[in-house]
């Protein structure tokens, strides 16, 4: 008699897959190596005549049924995928847990599930964080140039270098898996394989820049020219929310259909669109945009450093009209992290710094809180995150540092508007000073003084303040985030006068 099973895979260690370089062809290619893996695997293991109906999906999670005869059966089942993956020249190189659980009484569901996050936890704990290759596998030429880890044993690949030349380097066939794999969905007019944002969005016939500096080249733009921002977005307790809600098979695939496809691919359908055709995004005719994580409740984008405060509350505010009730009985928040960079800064501890300052921003889970940090040169946090930033700023009160994700659309007209008045930028300059100094009293003053003086309106202040914190702080933070606030589109859409 053939009995249920439920089946669970999850990529892990993204660090040492995904992260572990700072080219981004390579981490580009391993995030959407993870993100193709279930489907992926459901369509494999069919080769070995067994059938994986899947139930949920994330970033690099996934959730099947299937039906044996046996424990020892189900077992067989997962070995059988486990070599899937491992017989794979890309997949090899990748961490991956596979847990199988009965499934049990429908009211256990919830129990089940747990049970195989769990076995998933434990076989994360006692695999390598990195999957080394078989040393006998290929001539060993060196050390990989990419991730300075692995040893490099595949086709050299060009490589450009500080000054410009393209020399030849060195390269570990798991970079070079990335590699590859990013090419195939980034360059699908090449391919007979649909690219990432079409699969999501259904728009066709986009093309995105390739590189960093391409991302965020722009003259026109003053001193944002080659510079980016870096946008880390984390959801607010939805694994709680998910467990909660999903009491069922029926409720996980409607949990799972309503986030990724409904609220996320929408939001993403959405934001694409309004884009698609704005100068301000365009490099030639390529689309100044990264996605380096998508799925699950985590999203990384990389976008032009005059485009960072508008993507992120944009977002904010079309998630905000998510019908969470279909799923939650709560509101869907997110944590955010900011980061405004030059485009050449190292981007493994941007990500890092970005992911870290998503984390302080979760403070209050109810609602959506950013933490950013502007970099200037190659200026690193450090690592201490709090205290670095506590040492920056001269308010006691560290929940100053921390913004309202809500407001920020609102703060940005409202900067525009008062950029346009007789404020001066060496006036906020005196205030930060004053307030370094530690006479707090003194800048608080200054500050009450300085909307009238500078002829501000109330209204254009109270909208800074809403995003920023009221009193001294919002001068701190306008004064911080001057040169990527309150810029106007230059050109709505191409070709508009």
């Amino acid at each position: 008699m053939m009995n249920p099973y439920y089946l669970r895979i999850e990529g892990v260690n993204f660090d040492s897959f995904v992260l572990d370089t700072d080219r981004i062809k390579i981490v580009r290619g391993g995030s959407l190596m993870l993100l193709n893996s279930v489907d992926w695997l459901e369509q494999n293991i069919k080769r070995q005549h067994i059938t994986l109906d899947k139930i949920s999906s994330g970033a690099s999670f996934g959730l099947f049924r299937f039906e044996a005869n046996s424990d020892g059966e189900a077992s067989q089942v997962a070995a059988q995928a486990r070599e899937t993956f491992n017989y794979d020249k890309r997949y090899k190189h990748a961490t991956l847990t596979i847990a199988v659980q009965p499934v049990g009484e429908p009211e256990a569901y919830q129990h089940t599930r747990s049970r195989l996050e769990a076995i998933s936890r434990w076989q994360q704990m006692q695999s390598p964080s990195v999957a080394m290759p078989d040393p006998n596998e290929d001539e060993v030429k060196g050390v990989c140039e990419f991730d300075r880890v692995r040893p490099a044993t595949g086709f050299p690949v060009a490589l450009i270098r500080d000054n410009g030349d393209e020399e030849e380097a060195l390269i570990s066939t798991a970079c070079h898996a990335r590699w590859v794999e990013d090419g195939k969905e980034n360059r699908p007019w090449v391919t007979d394989k649909d690219g990432f944002y079409k699969k999501h969005t259904g728009i066709d016939g986009l093309k995105f820049t390739t590189d960093l500096h391409a991302l965020a080249q722009g003259t026109d733009y003053g001193n944002l020219h080659n510079k980016m921002a870096v946008i880390y977005l984390d959801g607010n307790h939805f694994g709680k929310k998910a467990l909660a809600y999903c009491t069922s098979e029926k409720k996980q695939e409607d949990f799972d259909k309503t986030l990724r496809e409904e609220f996320q691919d929408g939001t993403l359908t959405t934001l694409l669109t309004e884009i698609k055709g704005n100068s301000d995004w365009k490099n030639g005719g390529n689309i100044r945009l990264e996605t380096l994580l998508w799925g699950g409740d985590e999203i990384i984008w990389v976008v032009p450093a005059w485009k960072g405060w508008w993507m992120l509350g944009r977002f904010f505010e079309i998630s905000r009209e998510w019908n969470y009730h279909k799923i939650s009985d709560e509101p869907l928040t997110h944590g955010a992290g900011l980061v405004f960079c030059h485009h050449n800064a190292p981007i493994q501890p941007i990500l890092s710094l970005a992911r870290n300052l998503g984390d302080l921003a979760k403070g209050d889970r109810s609602a959506n809180r950013v933490a950013y940090q502007v970099l200037e040169s190659f200026d690193h946090a450090g690592a201490d995150l709090e205290e670095m930033r506590a040492k920056r700023w001269p308010l006691g009160d560290a929940a100053t540092m921390i913004l309202d994700g809500d407001a920020m659309l609102a703060a940005n007209e409202a900067a525009w508007a008062i950029k346009q008045t007789d404020l001066a930028k060496r006036q906020l300059y005196r205030l930060a000073a004053l307030a370094q100094s530690g006479d707090l009293k003194s800048a608080e003053e200054k500050s009450g003084k300085l909307r009238e003086v500078a002829g501000i309106e109330e209204s254009d202040l109270g909208k800074l303040e809403n995003c920023f914190n009221p009193g001294l702080s919002t001068w701190l933070h306008l004064l911080e985030l001057w040169d990527y606030l309150g810029l106007k589109e230059k050109q709505k859409e191409e070709g508009q006068p």
